[in-house]
């Protein structure tokens, strides 16, 4: 997972970039999101072992600036979908 995640536009629905990969040792599927002051701004699809994501899209407008976000993974079980556990991380978020 990158420790940024860029936008060059704050409007809802524009898409930026952020990288994570789930590595295929993985045995679990990722999904994560950014959480700016509590709330949801952006989500990936499920991640599969051996699959990666290299942006997202805003889905609240988001004001110019440069952030101090959380970082959700939330992890299930690639063969029964059941939700095993989550990992906060803190990341910078940049809006042009």
């Amino acid at each position: 997972m990158s420790a940024q995640a860029s936008f060059s536009s704050g409007a809802k629905g524009s898409t930026g970039t952020w990288e994570v990969e789930n590595p295929s040792s993985n045995t679990v599927i990722m999904q994560c999101e950014i959480m700016l002051d509590g709330e949801t701004i952006a989500k990936s699809p499920p991640i599969y072992p051996g699959q990666h994501i290299d942006g997202l899209t805003l889905s609240r407008q988001v004001l110019s600036g440069n952030y101090s976000v959380t970082a959700t993974i939330r992890y299930y079980n690639k063969d029964t979908k059941a939700y095993l556990g989550m990992a906060d991380y803190k990341i910078r978020l940049s809006v042009s």
